[in-house]
């Protein structure tokens, strides 16, 4: 996660818990949560704006993980 948010690897140790302005888990910030959607776009990972905001349901994460184990198969 910081190496897609370009951050310092121990920045992201406190979204993991909650704040008083954030819910655990919650990605501080728009212009982290742009890095961290451009990394993923780069990569073809299947990271959406509502995956950041609202999170997703373990199906869908399995869903998105299957597309692009499939791809790199593919592609080697």
């Amino acid at each position: 996660m910081a190496k897609a948010a370009g951050v310092h690897r121990t920045t992201v140790f406190p979204w993991r818990r909650a704040s008083a302005i954030r819910d655990t888990g919650d990605v501080p910030g728009a212009r982290v949560m742009r890095r961290i959607l451009a990394y993923s776009a780069a990569r073809g990972l299947g990271l959406t704006a509502d995956h950041l905001i609202w999170g997703a349901p373990r199906a869908e994460v399995d869903e998105i993980l299957l597309r692009r184990d499939t791809a790199r198969e593919a592609a080697e």
